[in-house]
C-alpha cells in the first residue's frame, strides 16, 4: 500500500497529502520555513523517481513552489520536456 505506478503521483494522493498538511501546519513550508499561500504548496519527490526514489508515500513531501524549483529539474523533467528550458 502507498506505492504507485508510474512516475507522477496520483491527483487524489496529492489531494491528500496537501489537504492534511494544511490541516497541520497550515501554508507553511517546512523546507524553507515560511508562510506561503496554500495554492504555492506542491507534492514532490524527495529522492526523484529518476534517481532511484519510489513513487510511494514515504517518499513524498509538501514544500513550496520556490523550493521545489530550487532543487532543479529531474532527469525525468528533462526527458520529458519539462525543465526550465523545456
Amino acid at each position: 500500500m502507498g506505492i504507485y505506478p508510474g512516475i507522477f503521483v496520483p491527483d487524489r494522493v496529492r489531494a491528500a497529502l496537501l489537504k492534511r498538511h494544511l490541516t497541520l501546519y497550515g501554508a507553511w513550508c517546512p523546507k524553507c520555513g515560511q508562510e506561503v499561500l496554500a495554492s504555492e504548496l506542491q507534492v514532490d519527490h524527495v529522492t526523484p523517481v529518476a534517481k532511484g526514489g519510489p513513487n510511494a508515500l514515504r517518499n513524498l513531501e509538501v514544500i513550496c513552489r520556490s523550493c521545489n524549483q530550487q532543487k532543479g529539474p529531474s532527469v525525468t523533467d528533462i526527458f520529458l520536456g519539462l525543465g526550465r528550458n523545456g
